[in-house]
């Protein structure tokens, strides 16, 4: 068992302490993510070095691999890791959504068949209460059925519904009166967080946690089910949102009372090259930090950005050293760690509110604190986070455009269908299918024999001496393997298609005459491109072929990224594009117009923005506005 205490609270925030049989937890606290016992490309010495206080290990994951009664004759999770602070061990409800196709659900529990070699596994709530005794877990959690997000009611009623059967089953399986959380469900429902959380606390459990969310909602949505579920938990005892890793959500979430988070975004993100600064983040991938001399935060303490430069940094991600992901992983901890013990100051000194505003000003692109962006008319330090969102929904925008190029098939007007044509001809459409070599054509028909005779992937390929997802392949394909003609690509050539067609066909077939022309126009290419493709016409005319010109699609980031970015020739492809479809025009207007917006901090010409979008007609914009609403 522990106890919790409130050391300070600052409007909803608090500050405060859980303490365990393995040493005191101060709160707002961060737990890095050890899934299989292990936070990844960290050794428990390193951690122990940045402050971590705890860290969450998953009953899931341990339970096949090394498996429980191993660890548990081991001495338990903390011997077998080397780590001597306290653990929070997740049920493994997280896997009934994650693992969703190889799971069945029932009230009996969950059915799995195993990620690693496909064996059955049954987890019921009495199986992960034993699991986490069996590690030694200090802090267990209920094991909740997580449905993905959005869901029909029906379905979030019966997930609620079963989590509160289960949360019961685990309190009775709970014989050694571990320290066991209660995980609130409902979707994005109110009366389902409330009926959740009334029913979880007449049972009565040591914590409550948040669970049921980063599965798919808006972010708006999850901020707004914090702020309406975090009042209904018990005060006295400590609140865990589960899953939620971007620092302004934290910020909003400690804005409305909530004290233990933990998510994979650190760890997972600096594997992949994105790191986190007080300005935002950065992908080190990016060749502008190739040869940048700077380190990668000024502001930051930590060993990484003491000693070394984005440069070195970008070169050995880009080398693919393990170095990389070490050096990542450790910075990132530290951002997060270090927001923690930022924000718990503050709330001791009773400044929450101007911290957090402080904090987003330098993160959402190092405005004045007293921006109208950043102050809005916003009284609370969790609202205040709300701001921020509309600087990350200017990336929404981009998507929001896209998916309205995706909506349907744009027009192409007549007498310009081939401006944009590929920059080489199809000499014959038949060519764009070709039958596969012989040998694999024979497989073909000797594995379609084989799956109507009844065999079996792993009979086929063990007769046949060949892979099983080769077999696996050729028996998913209703006709004999072919070879897809690879499309040409397109270039800076693309743009004057039309105009090269129409001077082949009055007979100028000079490629240096051509280019010239083509110069005067605009095009800033080079002559070899058009010598070649002169060329191949030729070849085609001296076999007497016919020259197909293929009909022009607009590529989808040429018309997403910003337009005072594009070159001549691409701003020219765009314009004759958007021309033809006037609703196109309209999506793209409103897109450039939403990023310049919040660029220049304008937040009348916001509010006019938003009725302009809303009453465009385009459904993905609309959805746009919406959510920023």
């Amino acid at each position: 068992m522990h106890t919790f205490a409130i050391d300070k609270q600052d409007g909803a925030a608090r500050a405060g302490r859980i303490d365990t049989a393995r040493g005191l937890v101060e709160t707002p606290v961060f737990m890095p993510v050890g899934t299989q016992g292990t936070v990844k490309a960290m050794t428990p010495d390193e951690l122990e070095a940045l402050g971590a206080q705890i860290v969450l290990a998953n009953t899931y994951h341990l339970h096949l691999r090394p498996g429980e009664g191993v660890i548990e004759r081991l001495g338990g999770l903390h011997r077998f890791m080397h780590w001597p602070r306290p653990i929070l061990t997740d049920s493994g409800g997280f896997q009934v959504f994650s693992l969703a196709r190889r799971n069945r659900v029932s009230d009996e529990g969950v059915h799995f068949q195993s990620h690693l070699d496909g064996a059955p596994v049954f987890l019921s709530p009495e199986a992960a209460i034993a699991i986490q005794e069996a590690l030694g877990s200090d802090i267990m959690m209920c094991l909740d059925h997580v449905l993905p997000l959005p869901a029909d009611r029906r379905a979030l009623e019966e997930a609620c519904a079963r989590t509160t059967r289960w949360a019961a089953r685990c309190k009775a399986a709970n014989r050694a009166q571990g320290t066991l959380f209660g995980i609130v469900q409902g979707g994005m429902e109110p009366h389902l967080r409330r009926d959740s959380t009334q029913a979880l606390c007449e049972i009565g459990f040591d914590g409550y946690a948040i669970g049921g969310l980063s599965v798919g909602e808006s972010r708006q949505a999850m901020h707004d089910t914090v702020a309406f579920t975090a009042p209904l938990l018990p005060a006295g005892q400590p609140r865990y949102l589960m899953g939620a890793g971007e620092p302004a959500d934290l910020l909003q979430a400690i804005g409305a009372g909530m004290d233990l988070f933990d998510c994979v975004l650190p760890t997972r993100n600096a594997r992949n090259g994105t790191l986190y600064t007080r300005t935002g983040k950065i992908n080190i991938k990016q060749a502008r930090f190739r040869e940048d001399p700077e380190p990668l935060d000024p502001a930051c303490t930590c060993p990484t950005c003491r000693n070394y430069s984005r440069a070195y940094l970008s070169h050995l991600f880009r080398a693919g050293e393990i170095l990389s992901m070490r050096l990542n992983t450790y910075h990132n901890l530290h951002f997060f760690l270090t927001l923690m013990r930022e924000a718990r100051q503050a709330i001791l000194a009773g400044r929450f509110e101007a911290f957090a505003r402080d904090f987003l000003a330098r993160l959402l692109q190092e405005l004045d604190p007293r921006h109208p962006l950043v102050l809005g008319q916003f009284d609370l330090a969790h609202e205040a986070v709300q701001v921020a969102d509309r600087f990350h929904l200017v990336k929404n925008a981009g998507d929001a455009f896209k998916d309205l190029l995706s909506s349907r098939k744009w027009k192409i007007p007549e007498d310009e269908a081939s401006d944009f044509g590929s920059e080489s001809p199809n000499s014959d459409s038949s060519l764009n299918h070709r039958l596969a070599s012989p040998k694999k054509v024979a497989l073909w028909d000797v594995v379609q024999d084989e799956k109507n005779k009844g065999k079996g992937i792993r009979a086929i390929a063990r007769d046949l001496g060949v892979h099983r997802q080769t077999v696996h392949k050729y028996m998913n394909i209703e006709h004999p393997p072919f070879y897809r003609q690879r499309q040409p690509r397109r270039t800076k050539l693309t743009p004057h298609i039309s105009h090269l067609k129409k001077r082949w066909d009055e007979g100028c077939h000079n490629a240096r005459d051509l280019y010239r022309e083509l110069v005067a126009r605009g095009y800033d290419g080079g002559y070899t491109i058009v010598k070649d493709l002169v060329r191949s016409w030729r070849s085609e005319l001296a076999k007497g072929s016919t020259i197909h010109w293929k009909p022009y699609t607009i590529r989808p980031w040429l018309a997403i990224r910003p337009y005072s970015r594009l070159s001549g020739s691409e701003k020219q492809e765009l314009d004759y594009f958007l021309s033809a479809n006037p609703d196109l025009a309209e999506g793209h207007r409103l897109k450039e117009s939403f990023g310049k917006l919040i660029a220049q901090g304008d937040v009348e010409g916001l509010d006019k923005w938003l009725q302009e979008a809303s009453a465009s007609g385009l459904r993905s914009v609309q959805s746009l506005a919406r959510g920023i609403h």
